[in-house]
């Protein structure tokens, strides 16, 4: 199996005051750093879906998209439309990725725990859903294309189970935190320092 994984870090960072989320920084490295290390040994290619100056990812070495321009979705279904359109572009993978970029902690088994769902998209679930953090084979994808703009503004995991996926338990929540609030990034600081 060959995973080529998206990073969604489009985001606006209004609850943490309008920061660029990736870029806060969670000991010695920024937010998506963290992220790139875990991804790293579990994928064959990482791509940043962002917005803006794509410079000021360039330390990273990784190629850079920005959403998809002339479509009617938004939020997370515009950050899945452009990933699965990266996807496309690449024959070589055999699987998509999709995480976002405020999820420092992710497994390191993350990639091989949602292949072994078998299912043609499998998402995390650890106290709570977590559907942008999804594993795609090639039929998934393919069935979430013809699926987007149908589910637009409804729940991200209402297209995953539309498309056949399913959720796949995970045991430590710590590890799906979600750094939305400045809470939440005090509460990573104290994970990342335990």
């Amino acid at each position: 199996m060959s995973t080529v994984a998206v990073i969604f870090a489009g985001g606006k960072g209004q609850r943490l005051g309008g920061v660029d989320k990736a870029l806060q920084p969670l000991g010695d490295q920024p937010l998506i750093g963290h992220i790139i290390a875990r991804l790293e040994p579990q994928t064959v290619r990482i791509v940043i879906n962002a917005n803006g100056d794509p410079g000021r990812f360039a330390k990273f070495g990784l190629d850079v998209v920005s959403d998809l321009s002339g479509s009617a979705l938004d939020g997370p279904f515009l950050a899945l439309a452009t990933a699965l359109r990266v996807f496309a572009d690449d024959a070589s993978a055999s699987h998509l990725l999709t995480v976002p970029t405020d999820t420092p902690f992710l497994p390191d088994d993350l990639v091989a725990r949602l292949q072994a769902a078998g299912s043609p998209a499998a998402w995390a679930a650890a106290d709570g859903q977590h559907p942008t953090i999804c594993l795609w084979s090639r039929q998934g994808a393919a069935r979430a294309d013809q699926q987007l703009a149908r589910f637009s503004g409804q729940r991200l995991e209402d297209v995953i189970r539309a498309c056949g996926g399913q959720a796949v338990g995970f045991d430590n929540a710590d590890q799906f935190l979600n750094i939305n609030r400045p809470v939440d990034l005090k509460k990573a600081i104290d994970i990342k320092g335990g």
